[in-house]
């Protein structure tokens, strides 16, 4: 274990973070363990920001990140970020983003919106195009929506993949 003005690393002598954790073997790296016999007792893993928050701040994220193939760049590859996007006493609103690495540049692909609705961003979908177990079924993607049921499937007819509007049909 290291200790540097403020910062703790686990197998390594220049940590990067106040908590650095490095090894080398394909076994779990950090395990939260709870004992408690309890049905609402668990692990729990809590990202706090103390302090004054506003719109827009993040109060937390997870970023997925690695060294590139020339291994000479750390790159963050995938991230969840939470938004606070309401502060007003009692009112608090907050949503979870969801973003992806594409040509280098990290963007939001979708988000969980503070009222609790899937957003994909634009230019994104849901691309089955390489699900061969889904030619000639029919799959139920949102149930009890507020604006009622959408089907979505796909057929083995000449016009399979193009789209599906909301009434379920085939656009041509």
């Amino acid at each position: 274990m290291t200790l540097r003005g403020g910062l703790v690393g686990l197998n390594i002598e220049e940590p990067a973070g106040q908590l650095h954790v490095k090894g080398s073997d394909t076994t779990d790296q950090i395990i939260i363990e709870n004992t408690t016999n309890s049905s609402t007792t668990a692990p729990d893993l809590v990202l706090y920001k103390s302090g004054t928050i506003a719109t827009g701040h993040q109060p937390g994220r997870i970023d997925f990140r690695g060294r590139n193939a020339a291994d000479n760049a750390n790159v963050t590859y995938a991230g969840i970020f939470a938004e606070v996007t309401g502060t007003s006493n009692l009112a608090e609103n907050g949503a979870l983003k969801f973003y992806t690495v594409q040509s280098g540049t990290l963007s939001e692909a979708a988000r969980i919106t503070e009222s609790g609705h899937y957003k994909l961003q634009a230019d994104k979908g849901i691309d089955f195009s390489n699900q061969t177990a889904l030619a000639g079924k029919t799959y139920e993607i949102f149930d009890h929506y507020e604006e009622g049921s959408c089907l979505l499937y796909t057929s083995d007819a000449a016009d399979e993949g193009l789209g599906v509007d909301l009434g379920g049909r085939r656009i041509i």
